[in-house]
C-alpha cells in the first residue's frame, strides 16, 4: 500500500517516518525531492500523475483544496490508526481542549495514560500499548474523521471559531457534534445541555455550566482551587474519573499547573501586571479574559487573523469595562472601526512590537495589560507561542 499525505506537519511527518516511502504533496514544494525516510515530496501538480493508494490530509488542509476535492480515498489520522487506538477519551469544543486534556492525563497518569491528537504527539508516535489515549480533538480532525470513535468524548462548549475554514457556524458545529452519531452502547459522552436531544447510542450526561456538571456527579467545586475559565476544564477532566473509577481527587486535580500562554500572568520590576492570553485565538477566549478583570483598567491587545468570525459579541462585551484598545494584525482596520461604535479609545498599532511602547506608557499598578488577541497569528507570527514570548520580551524589556 502507498501512502500519500497532503501538507508537511507534524502530524504528517509522524506518519511518514514511521511508514515511510510516502508520497507527500504540499504547496511549499515547487519541485520534486526527497526527504532522509525516502518519502517523495512532491507540488500539487504532481498528485494527478503521481498517486497512492491511500490519502492522509493534514489536520488544518483545508477541504476546498484541489487536492481534498481530487481524493480518491480521503482518510483522516484518526481512521488510518482505528485498530491501534485502545481506551481513548476525545475532547473537543472551542476553548479548553489543551488544558482538559492536560488535566486528564494529569489525573489518570497512574492508570497508564498519554495524550496526544492535537496537543504533543501525533498518534502515530503514540504507544498502543498504554491502556488510554487521550486525545484533543480538533474540528479540523473531526471533519475528516468519519469510522473512529472515542469510549468518552467530551464537549466543551461550541463558539463561533474558524469559520473561514468550515464554511459557517453550523458546519463547524457539526464537525465537533459527529462523532455523537457513531459512539457505540456502553460510551459515554459529556456535552453541553443544549445538544441533549442529539442522537447518539452513548450515555449522554449534559450540563449547563461547571457548577451544574459538578453537583450531577457529586464533585464539591468548592475544594477546587483553580478559577475560571480552568475551573470548568477541572471539572470535566474530574468527570473523567468520575465515570472510569467512582474517584474525586481533589489533591490531584488541585497539584496541576496550567500551561504557559493562557492567562499567563507575570510582573514587572514596577510590579506592574502582564497577562500573556496569546492563546485567546477566538472570540469567547477572549471574552473569558475579560470577565477574568473586568473590575479592573484594562490595556488589551486585539488583533490578527479572525478567520471570519464576527467580533461583535466581544466589542458588546467590552462596552460597560474600563477598556483601552491596541489593535495588530491584518484586522487592525476592522478592530478601530467597532472600537470608535462603541466609543472605546482606540489605537491602531498594526504590529506588536510598535504596541507595546505605547502600552508602557500608560501601564500602571492600577491597570492590567492583556494580550488576548481574539485572533489566529499566522498573519505575522509563525505562531501563537512566538506571538506570546515577543509579548513577554517586550513586557520585562
Amino acid at each position: 500500500m502507498t501512502i500519500t499525505l497532503f501538507g508537511y506537519g507534524k502530524t504528517t511527518k509522524a506518519i511518514a517516518k514511521r511508514f515511510q516511502n510516502c508520497l507527500i504533496f504540499d504547496d511549499n514544494f515547487t519541485k520534486e525531492s526527497e526527504d532522509k525516510f525516502g518519502n517523495r515530496l512532491l507540488p500539487p501538480k504532481k498528485f494527478f500523475t503521481c498517486k497512492g493508494d491511500i490519502q492522509i490530509p493534514s489536520p488544518g488542509f483545508p477541504p476546498h483544496h484541489e487536492l481534498i476535492k481530487n481524493t480518491t480515498n480521503l482518510v483522516s489520522e484518526y481512521d488510518f490508526f482505528k485498530n491501534d487506538i485502545p481506551f481513548s477519551i476525545w475532547i473537543s469544543g472551542t476553548n479548553g481542549k489543551t488544558t482538559t486534556t492536560q488535566m486528564i492525563e494529569h489525573l489518570l497518569k497512574s492508570r497508564g495514560a498519554i495524550s496526544g491528537g492535537n496537543i504533543g504527539e501525533p498518534l502515530a508516535n503514540l504507544d498502543k500499548k498504554q491502556p488510554i489515549w487521550v486525545l484533543e480533538s480538533s474540528s479540523f480532525t473531526l471533519h475528516y474523521t468519519k469510522q473512529a470513535t472515542p469510549d468518552i468524548y467530551l464537549l466543551l462548549p461550541i463558539k463561533p471559531d474558524h469559520i473561514s475554514w468550515h464554511g459557517s457556524f453550523k458546519e463547524y458545529e457539526n464537525d465537533k457534534l459527529s462523532p455523537l452519531s457513531r459512539m457505540k452502547e456502553g460510551s459515554v459522552a459529556v456535552v453541553p445541555s443544549k445538544y441533549k436531544g442529539y442522537p447518539t447510542k452513548a450515555k449522554l450526561i449534559t450540563y449547563e455550566n461547571e457548577f451544574d456538571l459538578a453537583q450531577s456527579l457529586h464533585i464539591d467545586i468548592e475544594k477546587v482551587e483553580l478559577k475560571t475559565p480552568f475551573l470548568q476544564d477541572a471539572i470535566l477532566a474530574m468527570s473523567t474519573d468520575k465515570i472510569l473509577f467512582d474517584n474525586i481527587n481533589y489533591e490531584k486535580i488541585n497539584s496541576f499547573k496550567t500551561d504557559i500562554h493562557k492567562l499567563e500572568e507575570f510582573k514587572d520590576s514596577q510590579n506592574r501586571i502582564w497577562v500573556n492570553d496569546t492563546k485567546g485565538t477566538n472570540v469567547d477566549a477572549t471574552i473569558e479574559a475579560l470577565k477574568r478583570y473586568k473590575k479592573e483598567n484594562i490595556l488589551i491587545i486585539l488583533g490578527g487573523d479572525d478567520k471570519g468570525v464576527s467580533l461583535d459579541p466581544l466589542f458588546a462585551c467590552m462596552e460597560p469595562l474600563h477598556v483601552e484598545i491596541f489593535a495588530i494584525g491584518s484586522n487592525t482596520d476592522k478592530i478601530v472601526k467597532l472600537a470608535n461604535k462603541i466609543g472605546k479609545k482606540v489605537t491602531a498599532c498594526y504590529e506588536l512590537k510598535d504596541a507595546m511602547p505605547l502600552i508602557h506608557k500608560k501601564h500602571t499598578q492600577d491597570t492590567v495589560a492583556l494580550l488576548s488577541p481574539a485572533a489566529a497569528s499566522l498573519d505575522q507570527f509563525s505562531s501563537y507561542a512566538a506571538r506570546g514570548e515577543l509579548f513577554k520580551k517586550l513586557a520585562l524589556n
